[in-house]
């Protein structure tokens, strides 16, 4: 069976639509990286005003102090004094691709974390520097971490959860710190003297399924995760029913009705690419329509012609038919009569006459033009 050609129409349109398209989700991606942009201009504004609002407080308590000395007045005697908001501390700068990747470049980029929760890790930064901990969580989007004992923080507790949970007015919550400030410490043992010792790890790689330290030929193994805590029930499903196959496919049936096919695509869409022969057949007949419509043939010219038209039409051609009118004498006569009228009262307006020879005109001029010797 001959497959038919898909017409120019329809894959102009197909190219049409994903170039509209295209420029659309550029113009949109646009947007909104400029919205993503301008969110996090405000809310690192609104961090640093906080953060210089804390250090005017704090210069200002130390004037007091300094200026008032046992009067001055004291400020640690509330509770809460010194902790943070809990929306301070949760808050997050958005980070672009770029700058995510960068924070977790040494250990292999965000889309391939060479670390996990459990991980023994160093600080780098802060006051918490050269301790070791634990990870106790990662999160992805900011590129941060948050470990079991170290790096934790004060805020306070809302007056609700007071209320309510009897909570203390202030609680230590850990940190969200940068994975750039922390590296994996990892015992491995001194060729030369045998003994194992924490090693820092400055930069992580991943081949295959295990990590490696770059310029050495060293395996960091992963941590052992805990086995999920799975309870079982009388009424749950057993392990070699689930893995049962209950459903063998047959080349004789279909594995979904016809009409649900349309359902789960867009048959009219204009991103198709491959058409079926109906569908192909039905815009190649209303190609061909149009053409014959649009034609200049006189079959096509008559049916949409005017009854005007029509009459138009055929005085042309009885014109054509008689051919151009002759002159009989009668006729010439009476032009000539008509022209010699019109000529003598053209010259009496005028005040000239008709001359009748041109030679005596001639021989005048040249009468009065010869020398007299």
């Amino acid at each position: 069976m001959q497959r038919l050609q898909v017409p120019k129409k329809l894959v102009q349109r197909t190219v049409t639509a994903e170039r509209v398209w295209a420029r659309k989700a550029k113009k949109e991606a646009r947007w909104q990286q400029a919205q993503t942009r301008s969110e996090r201009f405000r809310e690192q504004r609104t961090q640093l005003d906080e953060l210089n609002e804390d250090i005017q407080v704090a210069r200002t308590a130390r004037w007091e102090k300094w200026q008032m000395g046992p009067i001055a007045p004291r400020r640690d005697i509330f509770e809460a004094w010194g902790a943070t908001d809990t929306n301070r501390q949760s808050r997050q700068s958005i980070l672009s691709p770029k700058e995510l990747h960068d924070r977790c470049a040494w250990a292999g980029g965000v889309k391939k974390l060479n670390i996990k929760p459990k991980d023994r890790v160093v600080v780098l930064e802060g006051p918490e520097r050269g301790k070791i901990d634990t990870i106790a969580s990662i999160n992805d989007e900011t590129g941060t971490v948050t470990l079991d004992n170290i790096c934790k923080t004060t805020t306070k507790v809302p007056d609700r959860f007071q209320t309510v949970l009897d909570a203390p007015p202030t609680q230590n919550v850990p940190m969200n710190i940068p994975i750039s400030a922390i590296r994996l410490v990892h015992p491995i043992v001194d060729e030369t003297t045998g003994i194992a010792r924490d090693v820092i790890i400055r930069q992580l790689t991943r081949r295959g399924e295990d990590r490696h330290v770059v310029g050495e030929n060293i395996i960091i193994p992963w941590p052992k995760e805990e086995p999920a805590d799975s309870v079982e029930h009388p009424v749950d499903t057993k392990v070699m029913d689930v893995d049962a196959q209950t459903y063998v496919p047959s080349l004789t049936i279909k594995p979904i009705p016809e009409g649900v096919i349309n359902e789960l695509r867009n048959r009219t869409s204009v991103f198709r690419t491959r058409h079926d022969a109906r569908y192909i057949k039905k815009v190649i007949r209303r190609e061909e329509e149009k053409k014959a419509e649009k034609s200049n043939s006189a079959e096509a010219n008559i049916s949409i012609r005017t009854p005007l038209q029509e009459l138009n039409r055929q005085q042309r051609n009885e014109r054509r038919a008689r051919g151009k009118p002759a002159l009989s004498e009668s006729m010439l006569e009476k032009i000539g009569e008509v022209i010699a009228r019109n000529k003598a009262r053209t010259l009496n307006d005028s005040g000239l006459s008709e001359v009748k020879s041109a030679t005596p005109v001639l021989d005048a001029i040249k009468e009065s033009h010869t020398p007299h010797l």
